[in-house]
Formats: structure tokens, sequence, C-alpha cells
């Protein structure tokens, strides 16, 4: 960390602090900025992105990119894990999987779950693609429970289960999905559901279905 190098020796007492809290608090190679993203090189750092969605934090302006050396990662085993991003507490930033795969299983009642439980309007998630199984309440889909942000080359294999608002790429879309396809079943026991998005009041571009789509009312 050559930041502790470079203000070990300051005389400030709070320069020398911060740095310190910095280098224990980001645990990720680069800046998180669009130059210099984050780089995942593991599960846990997926993890540490997914749990450090809060209230205060929405990782609005922060950019993440996945390693060119991963190829998936195995969020199937992960206890309790229903999405980056929820509903109150949004992800507002930026990943690039890198073409990476996600494998999850999630399971339960709980809203606004798959990869990403609630992406934001200022979110940003490119170039990857969900394996695996999604089931939930309302607001469900393979990447993103709710959409507001930009979904650009993402693909979804996993099949995907709700009551209502249930969508292969995203449960509800009011944003933008542009260059992708789902592959995975989607069953809603209520309304609304769709190959790509189970509500859609956005824009939606070059994406297809490929898979079996079932609800009660409004698919």
């Amino acid at each position: 960390y050559p930041q502790l190098k470079t203000f070990s020796g300051c005389s400030n007492t709070r320069v020398v602090n911060e740095s310190k809290l910095y280098v224990r608090t980001i645990p990720f190679t680069g800046e998180g900025t669009k130059a210099s993203p984050y780089i995942l090189y593991t599960l846990s750092d997926v993890l540490i992105v997914a749990n450090s969605i809060n209230a205060e934090y929405d990782a609005s302006d922060t950019y993440y990119l996945v390693s060119s050396t991963v190829s998936q990662f195995n969020l199937a085993s992960t206890p309790g894990f229903i999405g980056i991003g929820k509903e109150g507490m949004p992800f507002n930033g930026n990943i690039d999987g890198n073409f990476a795969n996600f494998v999850i299983n999630i399971s339960g009642e709980a809203n606004c779950v798959g990869l990403f439980g609630y992406i934001g309007p200022k979110g940003s998630v490119t170039n990857l693609s969900v394996s695996g199984s999604v089931t939930g309440g309302n607001y469900v889909g393979g990447v993103a429970g709710i959409n507001e942000g930009q979904l650009t080359n993402v693909y979804n294999t996993a099949n995907v289960k709700g009551a209502s608002y249930v969508g292969g790429i995203a449960g509800s879309n009011t944003g933008t999905i542009s260059i992708g396809y789902n592959r995975g079943n989607i069953e809603a026991s209520g309304e609304y559901a769709g190959g790509i998005a189970g509500l859609n009041s956005g824009a939606i571009n070059d994406v297809y279905n490929g898979a079996l789509v079932l609800a009660d009312d409004k698919i």
C-alpha cells in the first residue's frame, strides 16, 4: 500500500489515520474510478460489494471490474445471499462483469431478489451472465429484481419463480436493458411475468427471450 509510505510521515494526524483507515476498509486493487476501477478477483470480493450497500452507501460513482482471470463466481452455496442492493438501499455503482458467469441459488419469499436485488437510476451493470435458480416474492429477476439503471450485455439462464413482477432479466424495468437474452423458464403465481421483464416502462433494445413464461395474468 504505497499510500501508507507516502502519508506515514505526515505531520497531520488526521491524514495519517485516514490513510490507515482507507487501507483497512477498501480491500480492492484499484481506485474505484472509471479509469482505475476496483478489481474483483474472488467470491469474497463480490460479497464485500453486496454487504457494503446500505442506507449510507450506495456505491454511487464507484466502478468495479471483474478480473480477466475469472470466468465464474459461484454464489449458490452462500447463505443468505439474495442480491446486491435492496429496496430502500439500491445499488448505484457501476460493475463490468468482464463476461464472467454468476451462479446463484436464491430461495424464499423475499421481494426484490436476483443477482442484483435493486439497481438504482445511477447504477450500471454490463458484460455478465447469470445461471442457477431464483425464487422469491414480488420483483424477482435473474439479473435484477428491480432495474432503474442500465443493463447492457447481460444474459440469464437461471429459472426464475415468484409471485408477481417476475422476469428473466428484471422483475421490473424502468431503466434500460440493451443487448442480451433470457433462456431461463419464468413462472409467476400472480401477475406480470415476462421473458425479459415482468413489468416494463423503460427501454428494451436488442434483447430476446427463448424460454417458457407462465403466469396467472398479464404475461
